[in-house]
């Protein structure tokens, strides 16, 4: 009981849904959320603990961002930073490893549905939840919920339909999935457009794959792909004006463009190890900061690039790190797609992930609370892929006269 707890306070505190109404202290409750994750694990039986998976990608990342102290342009912001996103990051992966990978899963749907009709119900409710001020001080309507951010209420939605889509066989689920679109488009946030089309794409190119047994089906699959990708060029090409008067952006995308070229400017300058975990863009602006504000034109918040942020905080041993963290998310989710029993989990996991990785082009995803998010997916599919594969390493050991035994035992 004291480690689904453990996930549900994680999720309220990094995820921070309600911080429109107890404002945005996260150092502090995270911390005190870390200490009890470990009191969890030092009470949590031998014998779970001795199936918790362990990501040597994920810890070699967290390690490097903790010893990135050590050249920091800004050591406070990086102690501080790595207290309240990589310590727990990796507390919660031991956490969550211990729990049984669908009763973690349940509680991660549960806690993304409440959170998402709350925020949904809200914004209907309260003028201030779907009041959106535009720079020239007129208000315009998208809903947020109790997130400090139209963006944070839209990325969560979509990763939250990620799941449904994936896991949610109940009765409601056609009125869940339009309600959980309605609110990801009501935030009018173009960035969770783009999560909105990539969880599109996988999941119709999925369905196709899994009902492509005849060569007619393999050809529409073909065609599909390439009307696909015929409509992605046109979409680039000839419908960014119209998409752009849509989201109120312009041909530098509210000014990323001219962020994106400062800060891989600043990238290549210390291309290895980069400024230091959280290092830039801090409260209290470093020289780097003005620098930076100075070649853009105006003070940014960050750099509005998931990849990027990683690049400039951690260098290319970071990045490195990072990427294979996430490339074992996408080798584990293919992985359970092979079979039916999990099959539902992959799916979960390609569409979550592939969603993710779109999304941080537009916004720096790949650090805290949605890092924390691919923790979580981690941890549960790595419990499931054991739960797979053990079969598979007992064939081994046993005689070929077992083989229809084993096929007994892996559908178990």
């Amino acid at each position: 009981m004291a480690a689904p707890l453990y996930l549900v306070l994680y999720l309220l505190v990094v995820l921070a849904p309600f911080e429109a109404l107890i404002g945005y202290q996260l150092s502090i409750p995270t911390f005190l959320v870390s200490v009890f994750g470990v009191c969890v694990l030092l009470i949590t039986p031998t014998e779970r603990l001795r199936v918790m998976p362990v990501s040597m990608a994920l810890l070699g990342f967290v390690s490097w961002g903790l010893l990135s102290v050590v050249w920091s342009d800004d050591r406070a912001s990086t102690i501080l930073s790595s207290r309240y996103e990589l310590i727990p990051a990796a507390v919660t992966m031991g956490v969550v490893g211990t729990i049984a990978p669908r009763i973690a899963a349940r509680t991660l749907l549960t806690m993304s549905l409440v959170l998402c009709g709350w925020s949904l119900a809200i914004s209907l409710l309260l003028p201030t939840s779907r009041a959106l001020i535009a720079e020239d001080g007129s208000v315009d309507t998208a809903f947020r919920g109790t997130f400090g951010h139209k963006n944070l209420l839209g990325i969560f939605a979509v990763l939250t339909l990620a799941m449904v889509l994936g896991l949610y066989r109940g009765r409601w689920r056609r009125t869940i999935v339009v309600g959980l679109v309605a609110t990801a488009v009501a935030t009018r946030s173009a960035t969770t457009a783009s999560g909105l089309l990539a969880i599109s794409f996988v999941w119709f190119w999925i369905l196709a794959i899994g009902r492509g047994r005849s060569q007619r089906d393999r050809r529409l699959l073909f065609a599909a792909s390439l009307a696909s990708v015929l409509g992605a060029l046109l979409s680039a090409f000839r419908l960014v004006p119209v998409l752009l008067e849509v989201y109120n952006k312009d041909l530098t995308f509210s000014g990323r463009t001219l962020i994106w070229g400062a800060t891989v400017g600043a990238v290549a300058e210390r291309p290895l190890q980069g400024y230091g975990y959280a290092g830039v863009f801090t409260e209290v602006p470093t020289v780097l900061t003005m620098q930076l504000w100075h070649e853009i034109g105006f003070e940014a918040a960050h750099t509005h690039n998931g990849p990027l942020k990683v690049l400039l905080d951690l260098g290319l041993v970071g990045f490195l790190l990072l990427g294979v963290f996430l490339v074992d998310i996408l080798r584990r989710a293919l992985r359970l797609n092979r079979h039916s029993e999990t099959r539902p989990y992959g799916l979960w996991g390609v569409m979550a992930l592939t969603s993710l990785l779109v999304m941080s082009l537009a916004e720096p995803l790949l650090n805290g609370a949605y890092f924390g998010y691919l923790v979580i997916l981690w941890s549960v599919l790595a419990r499931l892929d054991a739960e797979v594969s053990k079969p598979v390493r007992d064939r081994t050991r046993r005689p070929p006269a077992t083989v229809f035994g084993l096929r007994s035992a892996a559908g178990a």
